[in-house]
């Protein structure tokens, strides 16, 4: 890329430069730990430890960071360049998003905020939504499963390939907050002081 030239869409995308020189100091040290970690000598987890807690004096983890910037730069760029990458990541984002929105649609009560301080409560809710997301999704996949049955035996074609494009996220037939009866004649023979 030439760094002369100006690429107004690009510019806001692709900032600094990658520093060759400092991956070249420290390789043999980087190669090193990930040699530790591919044998099972030391756990990954401990390695981002030790390196998070001096990470701005670390050679090692200042090269692993512009090893970073050099995939994030080939990623962008095949990001830009491949169209059928950005569909399926989008669809892939999707997904995502729709589970993330039944969550969020289930977990109404205090607007969705953890309102617990202790960890033991906020393990609590979050088992507690897991359940119910996983009770939302397996009684839509069943429910589908049962139409799609319905419409093969009435004679409408449903394939699978158009199935794999559905999803058992949808929540909008649930109402969140119950139902509730009133029987109004019973309650007219009732007398409040």
């Amino acid at each position: 890329m030439d760094r002369t030239k100006k690429y107004p869409h690009l510019n806001l995308l692709l900032t600094g430069t990658i520093r060759p020189e400092c991956i070249r100091q420290s390789l043999d040290e980087v190669v090193r730990v990930i040699a530790s970690i591919k044998a099972c000598n030391v756990s990954p987890s401990l390695i981002l430890h030790r390196l998070g807690s001096y990470a701005r004096r670390n050679s090692i983890h200042q090269v692993l960071a512009e090893i970073g910037r050099v995939y994030k730069t080939a990623f962008i760029l095949t990001y830009l360049d491949d169209e059928q990458l950005r569909r399926r990541m989008g669809r892939e984002l999707n997904k995502g998003e729709r589970s993330h929105g039944l969550s969020r649609f289930l977990c109404f009560g205090k607007e969705g905020a953890l309102r617990g301080r202790e960890f033991e409560d906020q393990l609590h809710t979050f088992s507690c939504l897991s359940v119910l997301h996983n009770a939302v999704v397996c009684w839509n996949t069943r429910q589908m499963g049962l139409l799609v049955e319905q419409l093969r035996q009435e004679g409408h074609v449903v394939r699978d390939e158009d199935l794999s494009h559905c999803t058992p996220l949808p929540h909008r037939h649930l109402n969140p907050f119950g139902r509730y009866h009133f029987d109004v004649s019973r309650m007219r023979h009732v007398k409040f002081p």
